[in-house]
């Protein structure tokens, strides 16, 4: 091939993964106003800037459900605007942003956060965050939460960063102003928990660990904190309340009391926070009436004698999160996520609780262990459990809750009874039983938007009317009126190339499931996979299958857009084992993996690829590459070590080699004794045994690494605190040395999710590629 003709595949390659890219849905806001002014926050690529531009779209919602949705223009929002928060009622808007601190050196980089208050069209105040009060603002709406309106729409509720010690060298000293007049520590520069923090892991290293609460007065700006909980958790191998951070903080609904999650900070040490959710946490409520009084000016009252310490209302579960007020009959109940039981693995089915007058907590929805054969059903399976990561921020509706869970291979909405539990599904006629779908926003008269996805198809939002919300369930199924408010354009990536504003996406889906005949017997549970093809492919026009298996393993792909994905499926027919240890399928299939690892996961990825050729006729099955990250590149590996001659290629993202060497190096090395050894006291934190590294050996892809045969390339992110590097370059390094095709592509500033914007599209347009060289 010539070098033009290879400048132009190339081309057609990045032309054809901007495209995918431009079309991706991602929302990280939805808001309905109570003048039916729907407003959403789109992130969007940008290549060229290497980062993701926010664009701020407005949709009139006002009408009959026939009548389309009007919709403006979209607005680019400044980069330097970090949260947009519209109030409940959409009279006011909350917009904190990063502003240079120039002064009279235009080459200062320092940063400063302000806070503009909007009222309608106008800017009434502008609120400087003095470095003296707090860090860094947090809008982390999975993790440690995001900001929230009071009720009177007077006051904002946030977590910020607690201002660090100051710290000094030993042979300097200071006369500079401290926060709250500290004396700088000498000698502390260097000492791990003064001048080093110790973070929360991936993700969160640049963030300070201990997060307070505070509440702003809007009209004056003035900022009041809540005082941290003192010693909620033992032991505590820290002082006082720098063993305890805050968030996830939300509102009683009469605006003199606050909800919060509190977690312990003070363990031996701290693990990895993203993407785990078994840290111990508690749910707090207090009251704020007398904060409030010093920040509105406001005269005592004889309720100040009501005002309480701070009440544990979770008491003794191990997981509490997701504090929320829901309404039941006249009386307003807080409810939250948690669990009886302490997990080992990263992610579980939860239970819904509700905090109790006594010293009990009453569990609402209790955790699932395998799918309950009354009520709703999807693909034949009955509800699995709550699967999720938070409670939705707003109040119920008429006594029901309404989440978002993962249901086996998709995402759904489910509408929950706070008063008896009763869990019905949500279910739109016009979308599939495939189609995802997720809540983004409650209206002011409970109408419902609903962002529905696919993997064929990218989110779009529908309007569902609140009083089909409230009927009756025939089945444990509402089918609810909906209709479609937006199908959103793509928006170009770079300068590159342009892009189509429609197109047709090249392959269509399909949910496949293997029955316990074809895996290990009939008590074993069954497993889903989801499966992309080609439309052009045929009996006649076969296609190489690439298997996808997830990374977790407590984790699920269910029915969402994802570019990488669907670049690979437009030439390729892509499969998504959802194995045992997933999530989705009630708790005890996902426990099922532990200490299994390398075996159970491997064995139902090879069965669940042997099925889909098997029932389809298109795919070729004698070309077969696969492709996973982190355990996903652990089965990658995995698989091709020891099925050598089974896979045509390879394709590791940021994958697990070797869990005993992973151990010392990991942010969670919690996992590393879960998966492995079916173990961890993270209160007694200790180094493993003889025989656990050698367990931890025996179940990682590096035991059988000689036997492997597969062209493997292996993508890293040097700053990766999950995974760590060295795990793929030993991988790496061992099959070059065997004179096995090899590829390695590293990223030198990207973490484990490899994420970052032009590192996603350049790694999958590396890894389509490399299958197209060994595929035929």
């Amino acid at each position: 091939m010539t070098s033009a003709a290879v400048t132009s595949t190339i081309d057609e390659d990045v032309q054809e993964f901007h495209q995918y890219a431009a079309s991706a849905v991602d929302l990280s806001m939805v808001h309905a106003s109570q003048t039916s002014v729907l407003s959403v926050i789109r992130s969007c690529r940008n290549w060229d800037a290497d980062q993701r531009q926010s664009y701020l779209y407005r949709f009139n919602i006002h009408g009959p459900m026939s009548r389309p949705a009007t919709s403006m223009p979209p607005i680019p929002l400044d980069t330097s605007i970090k949260i947009y928060l519209p109030s409940p009622s959409g009279n006011k808007t909350i917009v904190v942003k990063e502003e240079s601190m120039t002064g009279g050196d235009e080459t200062a980089s320092a940063k400063k956060t302000v806070v503009e208050v909007w009222h309608g069209p106008s800017l009434v105040r502008r609120i400087p965050i003095n470095e003296k009060q707090h860090g860094k603002v947090i809008n982390d709406a999975a993790g440690f939460g995001s900001p929230v309106w009071s009720p009177d729409e007077t006051c904002l509720l946030y977590s910020a960063e607690r201002v660090p010690p100051k710290t000094e060298s030993f042979w300097t000293s200071t006369t500079e102003s401290i926060p709250g007049n500290q004396t700088p520590v000498r000698g502390g520069n260097n000492v791990f928990g003064l001048g080093q923090r110790e973070h929360w892991g991936e993700r969160y290293y640049m963030q300070e660990p201990i997060l307070d609460l505070y509440i702003m007065n809007l009209l004056s700006g003035k900022i009041g904190q809540i005082q941290n909980v003192p010693n909620c958790f033992s032991p505590s191998y820290d002082n006082g309340s720098e063993s305890v951070t805050l968030g996830q903080a939300v509102w009683h609904p009469s605006g003199y009391k606050v909800a919060f999650t509190a977690w312990n900070a003070g363990l031996p040490r701290r693990l990895g926070m993203i993407y785990c959710r078994n840290r111990a946490s508690k749910i707090y409520e207090t009251s704020v009436r007398k904060l409030l009084q010093s920040l509105l000016d406001l005269a005592p009252t004889e309720d100040d004698a009501r005002d309480n310490d701070f009440v544990c209302q979770s008491n003794n579960l191990p997981y509490a999160r997701s504090p929320r007020y829901v309404q039941t009959g006249e009386s307003d109940r807080l409810v939250f996520l948690g669990s009886e039981r302490a997990f080992v693995s990263h992610d579980f089915c939860m239970g819904i609780y509700r905090a109790s007058s006594s010293d009990t907590v009453d569990c609402i929805v209790p955790v699932v262990s395998r799918p309950i054969d009354t009520g709703p059903k999807l693909f034949g399976m009955g509800f699995p459990g709550l699967f999720l990561a938070q409670l939705p921020l707003y109040r119920s509706l008429n006594g029901y809750l309404v989440v978002t869970s993962i249901y086996g291979s998709v995402q759904r909405v489910l509408r929950v009874d706070c008063c008896t539990g009763k869990v019905d599904l949500i279910s739109l006629p016009q979308l599939d039983e495939t189609t995802s779908q997720s809540v983004c926003a409650f209206g002011p008269n409970g109408d419902m938007i609903m962002a529905a996805t696919s993997s064929t198809k990218p989110a779009s939002l529908w309007f569902v009317a609140s009083e089909s919300l409230t009927q009756e369930s025939a089945g444990g199924i509402v089918a609810v009126d909906g209709r479609e408010i937006a199908v959103f354009d793509p928006v170009a990536a770079s300068v590159y190339s342009t892009i189509a504003t429609t197109f047709d996406i090249p392959f269509k889906m399909k949910v496949l499931s293997v029955g316990p005949s074809k895996i290990d017997g009939a008590t074993s549970d069954p497993i889903q996979s989801i499966l992309l093809l080609p439309k052009e492919a045929s009996t006649t026009k076969k296609v190489p299958l690439i298997v996808v298996p997830h990374g977790g393993p407590h984790s699920c792909t269910f029915s969402n857009f994802v570019p990488g994905f669907a670049y690979l499926a437009s030439k390729y027919a892509v499969l998504f084992p959802n194995y045992r240890g997933s999530i989705g399928f009630g708790q005890a299939p996902a426990d099922s993996l532990l200490t299994r690892i390398g075996n159970v996961d491997v064995q139902d990825v090879m069965t669940s690829t042997k099925f889909a050729i098997e029932v389809v006729p298109e795919i070729d099955g004698q070309n077969i590459g696969i492709c996973g990250g982190s355990h996903g590149g652990f089965l990658a590996t995995h698989c091709t070590a020891q099925y050598p001659d089974f896979f045509k290629a390879a394709a590791c993202r940021n994958p697990v080699t070797n869990i005993a060497s992973m151990l010392t190096s990991t942010d969670i090395p919690d996992w590393c004794f879960a998966e492995a050894i079916g173990h961890f006291d993270p209160d007694r934190y200790q180094g493993p045994t003889k025989d656990e590294i050698t367990a931890m050996y025996e179940k990682s892809p590096i035991s059988t690494v000689e036997q492997v045969k597969t062209p493997t390339l292996v993508a890293l992110g040097k700053i990766d605190l999950r995974v760590p590097h060295s795990q793929g370059l030993e991988w790496y390094h061992i099959l070059r040395s065997k004179g096995i095709p090899t590829k390695l592509l590293l990223y030198p500033s990207d973490c484990h999710a490899l994420d970052r914007d032009t590192t996603e599209a350049d790694h999958w347009i590396h890894i389509r590629k490399w299958f197209d060289e060994y595929l035929h």
